[in-house]
């Protein structure tokens, strides 16, 4: 507004802008009002995940319209809205648990979150107030990353299983695109008048051949063992390694495109570079999110092969309790002795990852998930 007073003499556009201003903050205002006050349970048919995933979607929408005051603040509006929805989805699941430790969880979680958006709607306010001012579009950046911070501890087991299952879907189609890509490649490269470009899609396509079944065990132990850390883990590690060799395809593929011969088999493999275009942009964004929500698998995973290591000692242990360990044929006291130095060797490493994984964990989670607690 100081701006506008400074530059523009017309007393009627100015009237109007202030206007404009007044209801933006008014605006601002009930929905920090309705905040605070907490919302109430939400109607039949409102999910988590569909709050969550507007989060998120908003969030990221609001970080790249940095520069944009006006951009920033209707997307806040939207998100503090959304987040509304979530206290509201969170409390009216608190009120019907039995359990009264879960419910004390669900409704300090609900405070968490209704706080952060309390903060990120002031944030909102400044921003609408002072457009101009960077420092106000940082804090309120900044606001907003609390915000999905907190968004994240609120609802981390439903959000997990939505990020885990929309890779794994992700992850299929971007495996049935590349092999598209890779027959109608191989089609195409018969006809390839340069030979440089013709055997560099070759490559391309004999790495994909190699990293392709990763992939693919990946998404089906992930689908397989649904509540296993260590296989969720392994999908995404699987889907991060896939990019860049089929990035790589991609661009062999385009260099190849014009010195095919055959105009058919070069338009087939054009069509088959579209469709694996898009799914890999897709691969990339979900692995991401699904990387930053399931920052405590690798804690998870490492915990599961202790845990499996244990309970594989505690069998040997009862049988030997009973006297009934004896070797199995060809099994000798040399071999025995190298296997368990192997499995002492499994435990220390378990050890380590969990440590490793541990010292990674983002503090500020740290803190938030110990209020929660």
């Amino acid at each position: 507004m100081e701006a506008a007073q400074q530059s523009c003499r017309d007393d009627k556009l100015l009237a109007d802008l202030g206007t404009a201003a007044t209801a933006v903050t008014q605006a601002l205002n009930d929905l920090l009002q309705h905040i605070k006050k907490g919302a109430g349970p939400t109607a039949a048919g409102e999910s988590h995940e569909d709050a969550v995933d507007t989060i998120l979607t908003v969030t990221d929408r609001l970080f790249s319209s940095v520069g944009d005051a006006h951009k920033m603040v209707r997307q806040a509006r939207q998100l503090a809205q959304a987040t509304s929805s979530l206290v509201g989805a969170i409390r009216g699941e608190a009120e019907g648990h039995s359990d009264s430790d879960m419910q004390k969880r669900l409704l300090a979680a609900a405070r968490l979150l209704a706080d952060a958006t309390a903060n990120m709607v002031e944030a909102a306010k400044g921003c609408a107030s002072s457009p101009n001012d960077s420092e106000q579009q940082k804090r309120l950046r900044g606001a907003t990353e609390d915000l999905r911070a907190a968004t994240n501890i609120a609802a981390s087991n439903a959000l997990k299983r939505k990020l885990i299952r929309r890779l794994e879907n992700v992850a299929r189609r971007i495996a049935s695109a590349t092999t598209q890509l890779i027959n109608a490649s191989k089609n195409a490269n018969k006809s390839n008048t340069n030979k440089t470009s013709e055997h560099q899609l070759t490559q391309q396509c004999q790495i994909m051949n190699e990293q392709l079944p990763l992939l693919i065990q990946g998404f089906r132990g992930s689908e397989t063992n649904q509540d296993s850390a260590t296989a969720q883990l392994q999908l995404i590690n699987a889907s991060k390694e896939f990019i860049q060799p089929a990035s790589q395809l991609v661009s062999a593929a385009n260099a190849a495109a014009p010195t095919v011969g055959d105009q058919a088999a070069s338009m087939n493999m054009n069509q088959a570079v579209k469709t694996m275009t898009t799914a890999l942009a897709e691969l990339r964004t979900a692995s991401g999110k699904a990387e930053e929500m399931c920052i405590s698998l690798e804690v998870d995973a490492a915990l599961d092969q202790l845990t499996e290591l244990d309970r594989e000692l505690e069998e040997y242990r009862r049988t030997a309790d009973s006297g009934n360990l004896v070797p199995l044929p060809g099994e000798t006291v040399e071999a025995s002795a190298m296997k368990l130095g192997s499995t002492s060797k499994n435990v220390g490493s378990a050890m380590a990852q969990l440590l490793t994984a541990a010292s990674q964990v983002n503090t500020d989670k740290c803190i938030m998930e110990t209020e929660i607690l």
